[in-house]
């Protein structure tokens, strides 16, 4: 295998749940660490007013290599 010359990225696949205040709003996306997902959940919050109801992690944990492969393994959040 090729060497990599940059760190690996991490990322993590997770379904949300909002309070609305009325009902659930959800929402899947892909993070790139932890601080992102926060920083996401702060901007819902400051921008809607919705509260943190649920987070899921929906896959591994997933490294991607500079040169396109992945690697994954399980991990708590």
């Amino acid at each position: 295998p090729r060497p990599c010359l940059l760190p690996p990225r991490l990322t993590m696949n997770c379904t949300l749940s909002f309070y609305t205040g009325r009902s659930a709003w959800w929402v899947t996306k892909t993070f790139k660490d932890r601080s992102h997902v926060d920083n996401f959940i702060a901007y819902i919050k400051r921008t809607k007013g919705y509260n943190l109801d649920e987070l899921y992690i929906n896959d591994e944990t997933r490294l991607t290599n500079m040169d396109g492969t992945t690697e994954s393994f399980q991990g708590e959040y």
